[in-house]
């Protein structure tokens, strides 16, 4: 038995996450439809999929069984065959030429191509990114614009007092000097507050909005 799910991060790789089930050696597995009870027994887990999924991503788990146990059962079960092709398009209308060729019913065999999802999938991702990458631009650009007024209308603010210092003797080097040693204590002490306080909101986000999911914090 499969007992946990894989999925992929940024760069493609694949990650092992939480457990699905909490089912150990030694458990049963008791299920029950209209008419039939089947029981089945865990005689061992293991975190590695089945040949031919080995790179693939899922949150099922998977039960493998004998062929002989499915006909005891009784049960239909349908067959998958995954095929890596440098032309998915072409290699899907060949299949689907052979199902009309050879008279298979539609619902008997099908196709899936997974290319031309990941396509459509790669289309929205971008079309999302176009619009999330333009509010952040703007909100930056809002941001930016907000701290040149507020600095500028601080600096008209204090005109007096920076009259008053020139006036008692204060060079224009020192003048320099003391401006750019306040901007540096109001930015490290902003980044003293804002760095810890906006990690621990961020995880504390994390926490209730992927608790469970397995997705490492970062």
């Amino acid at each position: 038995m499969l007992e946990t799910y894989q999925y992929r991060d940024k760069d493609g790789k694949v990650v092992k996450g939480s457990k699905i089930y909490d089912w150990s050696k030694g458990d049963k597995i008791v299920a029950k439809d209209e008419n039939k009870t089947y029981e089945i027994s865990i005689v061992q887990s293991t975190d590695k999929r089945p040949m031919g999924l080995e790179d693939s991503t899922s949150n099922i788990s998977i039960l493998v069984v004998s062929d002989e146990y499915m006909d005891k059962l009784g049960l239909s079960y349908n067959s998958g065959l995954a095929i890596k092709s440098n032309n998915p398009k072409e290699l899907e209308k060949e299949i689907e030429q052979y199902r009309v060729e050879n008279q298979i019913p539609e619902n008997a065999m099908y196709v899936s191509n997974f290319d031309e999802a990941v396509r459509a999938e790669n289309a929205v991702i971008l079309v999302i990114s176009i619009f999330l990458y333009g509010f952040i631009t703007v909100i930056t650009l809002i941001g930016v614009t907000n701290i040149f007024n507020t600095i500028t209308t601080n600096m008209n603010l204090r005109r007096k007092e920076f009259a008053m210092l020139k006036s008692i003797g204060m060079t224009k080097a020192e003048f320099n000097r003391m401006i750019r040693l306040e901007s540096l204590f109001m930015g490290v002490k902003s980044l003293f507050f804002g760095i810890p306080i906006g990690i621990a909101l961020s995880y504390i986000i994390y926490h209730f909005l992927s608790e469970e999911s397995g997705i490492p914090y970062k």
